[in-house]
């Protein structure tokens, strides 16, 4: 494989990242924190290795994408969110089942005009996530209506595809996920991207394994760590149970074909706002700052 003299040594960081890594330090838990130290260490060798071994780089990145969805299932847990026992950070297809979930989760957003959020990272103190998203273009309105909820997934997201309204399970958006990738199902779909890393470590009748690849895979494999281990810090810095993933958490176990059981009460978020501040920014939108209660559970 020819080298390019501009590739960087490292694999390449932006401040996100960094601070991101320091973050990740400072999480108190060990069964949470060491895996998602991991992921970083995973991205950082599957850079290195890519030029002289492809194969190992892949297997590295899919790994560090693993250890990333360990630590977001363990950070579930350990914040006692229901049903969360059900997920095992030791099976690949629950690792290999949250990425496409997060990437259901973008395309229903997309789908209702509605941006993706704004993260910012705190990193003195206790780590910790704000989200803001834009909810002006769903409102009908011309100028960003910058929303921020009191913790950033304390909101939820409801339909009324089956007539009543309640919350949105996501299987439509999963369904078409899977039929764009050429799956019948989305357990099927799962169950092939948890035997990525089986293909590129073990000889089949027609030979033996080779990974041609570029550099944006990694970049994209970082990105899913990103976003990944902001999740985690997410639920990891408080102790409520965030409306927003109690949701999606009750949505991948029946995806996944973990939980048949009672839906988890979700109470309707405009029925118990308890406090909704509006500031202008110096761009000329707004923002509205949402203050909710812990979730039902």
């Amino acid at each position: 494989m020819k080298i390019d003299p501009n590739r960087p040594p490292e694999l390449p960081l932006d401040e996100i990242h960094e601070q991101l890594e320091k973050a990740v330090e400072k999480l108190k838990i060990p069964r949470v924190k060491h895996p998602a130290r991991s992921a970083w260490n995973h991205l950082k060798k599957a850079w290195v290795l890519h030029p002289i071994d492809s194969e190992m780089s892949l297997f590295r990145a899919i790994t560090a994408e693993e250890e990333a969805a360990t630590a977001l299932i363990r950070a579930l847990q350990e914040q006692r969110y229901p049903n969360a026992n059900l997920l095992k950070s030791h099976a690949h297809p629950h690792k290999a089942a949250i990425w496409p979930f997060i990437t259901a989760f973008a395309d229903k957003l997309t789908e209702k005009n509605i941006p993706l959020p704004h993260v910012a990272l705190r990193v003195e103190g206790d780590p910790r996530i704000e989200l803001s998203m834009d909810i002006g273009g769903p409102s009908g309105l011309d100028t960003p209506l910058w929303g921020t909820p009191d913790e950033p997934f304390n909101w939820s997201m409801w339909s009324d595809y089956t007539g009543e309204m309640k919350p949105h399970d996501f299987s439509v958006e999963l369904a078409a996920l899977a039929s764009r990738n050429g799956a019948k199902s989305i357990s099927a779909y799962i169950s092939e991207e948890a035997n990525q890393r089986n293909r590129i470590l073990y000889a089949s009748d027609k030979g033996i394994p080779a990974a041609f690849f570029a550099d944006s895979l990694l970049i994209g494999r970082r990105m899913r760590v990103t976003v990944l281990l902001t999740l985690t810090i997410a639920v990891m810095q408080t102790w409520k149970h965030q409306i927003g993933f109690v949701q999606c958490l009750d949505a991948l176990l029946r995806a996944i074909d973990r939980f048949s059981g009672e839906a988890v009460e979700i109470s309707p978020i405009d029925t118990e706002v308890e406090h909704i501040s509006m500031t202008e920014q110096p761009d000329g939108s707004m923002r509205a700052a949402l203050i909710t209660p812990r979730a039902k559970t």
